[in-house]
């Protein structure tokens, strides 16, 4: 047998090999996703090529293919001569040289293209030393690229700038005022932040570039694409849906038709809605709380939606979350809490088209009541009808009307769905927060004084105005506190938000040696994603607009990339490519998916737009398989995450908005 060992330089040998010889191991090169990293893996005869995209070029097409010239970062302020080299000094980098017409030709096209330097001089790596003009480097610059006669020896100390003046020309100055300069980036040893979310790239002519990792843009690829972001979150919930799907839902290919036999007791249809997350139940306390914060986040930022092109996409979003919650309101104080028994929807691997059974439903009633589902339900129909009141009088109508039902039936029969329907073994602790706050929502719909009177009766009760960090699925209490103060002005309310907003600090809580806030050690980016929404809502009215703004863009953008990777699907660099989620790992060849495809280590077949995974460890350590459910599973409560993007959006939209 042929083997190979240390002791012989790794070379081919006869060996036993049960002798512990070390062994090689050949990938199929048609699925390896690593070793083509902006290329597509092709089979030529029985050699494995990576084809490079457009731009890039090398065996592993991860060398940029070509870019233009060196880049420069802008003065912040007008300083001297010698100021501007010590500032450039203090960046790494230098004063730019004019010694060669490549960078002479790169530094005109540079000043050339910022409009807001057309009235300003630059300053340039020139001086007079001994009465020859040369850089910083002593090299003497190549005079044919200037003005006749320039530079020239005269009475002055000696300063060389380019003038728009002269069509960026060199001209000899006095360098005793104050003008614009600019330092150069040498890539190899740059200021570290000039590249954000790119890379720092050397091309053979001696230019730095800095080239983006996907989602990323702007001259320093310092700016994420918010507006993609949004939009992939909502094709998220486009791939959520259950049921029959319309026609023009092509944008996700691998989902069609399913889980067609949903129905109630009395034969009701229950088809349509999301899936939870990456298997196939229907829950409709998180349903109904995705849809209320969905709406809530359009409300606070709709020109987040408009200036991505998205309403349109949004409502349709919406309206498909509503019209599954009022199909789950059969009669006045009936309301369907969930719709797949979880033991049996989670015993399987499959997906969701593939489901041919009749699925237990449960329905909850004025004998087996559920108050906080009821009211979540009352909450969302409530904030969606502020949506459409204006769109579509006729369905927002529709919606107020399920909304006071529901808002009732939850009021009059109280209850939780853990004691009135145990066999869901599903906890959400008490009800007192989401009624309180169905009755708040209630009132900013119908602008009816009875349901304000109620809320801040049941806020004085239940003792809403305890501190409560946490904004999640069954603890709105933070948001009800916040609403509460945005509606009245009333500091009190104001104080109990910001007491809870305060343990998020690091005097509180673990945050990541990357920056994750840890406030739970189970899926601490969801955690982390709640908060920031409201602390972008709370900024948006002027409660610590900076502070609340840069918590939430510190935690947003360590989704995005800036702890190293996305933990979005499809979106950023090196996002998860396993996510656990059933529809998404099973080809559409295959006529049967099952534990294979579960426990592939090969990236899924179909690409999951938009799902917000549950986040790595305390010590930023992420696991990308499908059975880490925990730190791997997206799902419909991604909407306070979209959430946020609309409010960093918001703010960039907004300049004089900004904090």
């Amino acid at each position: 047998m042929c083997c190979m060992r240390a002791e012989d330089g790794y070379q081919w040998s006869d060996y036993n090999c049960s002798v512990g010889a070390a062994f090689l191991c050949q990938y199929d090169c048609k699925r390896d996703p690593f070793w083509c990293v902006r290329g597509t893996v092709v089979l030529t005869e029985d050699t494995c090529i990576c084809e490079c995209e457009s731009g890039w070029t090398g065996p592993l097409c991860d060398e940029v293919d070509d870019f233009v010239a060196p880049l420069y970062e802008i003065g912040t302020s007008e300083q001297q001569f010698t100021g501007a080299e010590l500032f450039c000094a203090e960046m790494r980098t230098t004063l730019p040289s004019v010694s060669t017409v490549n960078t002479w030709n790169a530094l005109k096209e540079f000043v050339g293209s910022r409009s807001f330097l057309s009235d300003k001089f630059i300053y340039v790596d020139l001086r007079l030393v001994d009465g020859e003009w040369v850089d910083s480097a002593g090299n003497s610059p190549e005079e044919y690229n200037w003005l006749d006669g320039e530079p020239k020896q005269d009475a002055y100390d000696g300063c060389a700038v380019i003038s728009p003046a002269d069509d960026y020309r060199l001209i000899s100055v006095d360098c005793s005022e104050n003008f614009k300069y600019i330092c150069e980036l040498p890539c190899t040893k740059g200021y570290e932040k000039w590249c954000i979310h790119g890379d720092i790239v050397l091309k053979k002519s001696g230019a730095c570039s800095c080239v983006c990792w996907p989602g990323s843009f702007g001259g320093r690829c310092e700016e994420y694409d918010y507006d993609d972001v949004i939009n992939k979150t909502l094709l998220f919930y486009m791939t959520q849906r259950s049921g029959q799907l319309p026609e023009t839902d092509d944008y996700v290919p691998w989902r069609q038709d399913s889980a067609l036999m949903d129905e109630g007791y009395n034969q009701e249809d229950l088809t349509a809605g999301w899936y939870d997350a990456g298997d196939h139940i229907k829950v409709t306390f998180k349903h109904t709380a995705s849809v209320w914060k969905l709406a809530w986040a359009f409300l606070e930022f709709r020109d987040a939606y408009e200036e991505a092109g998205l309403v349109d996409f949004f409502y349709d979003t919406l309206k498909w979350g509503n019209d599954y919650t009022m199909k789950l309101h059969t009669k006045p104080h009936e309301f369907y809490a969930h719709v797949g028994n979880p033991s049996v929807e989670h015993s399987y691997w499959t997906r969701p088209e593939d489901m041919v059974h009749h699925r237990q439903t449960y329905p909850t009633n004025e004998t087996h009541p559920a108050t906080e589902v009821a009211a979540n339900g009352a909450s969302s129909l409530a904030a969606s009808y502020l949506v459409f009141r204006d769109v579509d009088t006729q369905y927002a109508d529709e919606l107020l009307r399920h909304a006071r039902e529901l808002y009732d039936f939850a009021d009059q029969f109280r209850g939780t769905i853990e004691d009135n329907v145990p066999e869901l073994h599903f906890k959400s602790g008490d009800y007192e927060d989401e009624l309180t706050n169905a009755a708040l929502w209630m009132y900013l719909a119908t602008n009816e004084t009875h349901y304000f009177d109620t809320a801040r009766s049941y806020y004085d009760q239940y003792a809403m105005s305890k501190k409560s960090p946490l904004f999640t699925r069954n603890r709105v209490q933070n948001a009800l506190q916040l609403m509460m103060y945005i509606t009245t002005n009333d500091s009190p309310y104001l104080d109990s938000f910001e007491d809870g907003l305060a343990r998020w600090g690091p005097d509180w809580i673990v945050y990541t040696r990357k920056g994750l806030a840890m406030y739970t050690w189970n899926r601490p980016m969801k955690r982390a994603a709640d908060i920031s929404f409201l602390a972008l809502v709370a900024a948006k009215h002027g409660i610590k607009s900076e502070e609340n703004f840069n918590f939430a863009r510190s935690q947003i953008h360590y989704m995005l990339g800036d702890g190293g990777r996305s933990y979005l699907t499809s979106f950023g660099r090196y996002p998860p490519l396993r996510p656990h989620h059933r529809a998404n790992s099973c080809p559409l060849e295959s006529v049967s998916c099952g534990s294979a495809e579960r426990d592939s280590p090969y990236p899924s077949p179909n690409v999951l737009y938009g799902g917000l995974v549950g986040g790595p460890d305390e010590r930023d350590c992420y696991f990308d398989h499908r059975r880490n459910w925990e730190q791997n599973e997206a799902g419909v409560n991604v909407a306070t995450f979209q959430g946020a993007v609309a409010g960093l959006s918001h703010f960039r939209i907004g300049a004089s908005a900004s904090p």
